[in-house]
């Protein structure tokens, strides 16, 4: 369980600090039923001299068991966290998805050297009760929005 802000907002961890120079991970599942969104809010800083970036989107499937890799992308959903020459330079990202055509999302990271990733939250909004069983079908139409935000000179 996760950190309720209202009635109407969740909060999870989803995903802590990777350590590897280059790979790509996905966050845990979030189950989105019974909420109008997600919001997927992730922390990077660069190393100095800085030439890798991070793309980070959001996937989403309505089988809670299918592999990561079986996730499809939802469209909208994307930022690219970009390099930086200034070692330190701390950015927040986050993508917004709001009716979500699938019960069950992710956030999908591609990260190459010089970019450290230190963890992604899932703020779940619009509750109107706590996700039961999975659903067999689940439809909408999802809506993203994505920011990029950078602490520090770039």
């Amino acid at each position: 369980m996760g950190l309720q802000l209202s009635k109407q907002v969740t909060a999870n961890a989803v995903y802590g600090p990777a350590t590897t120079t280059a790979a790509t991970f996905y966050s845990d599942k979030v189950d989105v039923s019974g909420a109008q969104g997600v919001l997927f809010t992730a922390l990077f800083r660069s190393t100095a001299g800085s030439t890798g970036t991070c793309a980070f989107t959001v996937v989403g499937s309505n089988t809670g068991t299918a592999a990561s890799t079986s996730y499809t992308a939802l469209t909208g959903a994307s930022v690219t966290v970009a390099a930086s020459t200034t070692a330190a330079t701390k950015r927040i990202c986050g993508i917004d998805s709001c009716n979500p055509q699938y019960q069950y999302l992710k956030a999908k990271f591609v990260k190459q050297a010089g970019i450290i990733f230190n963890g992604c939250i899932a703020q779940k909004y619009g509750l109107a009760s706590e996700p039961a069983a999975a659903s067999t079908t689940y439809a909408g139409a999802t809506a993203a929005a994505s920011f990029d935000l950078v602490i520090g000179a770039t």
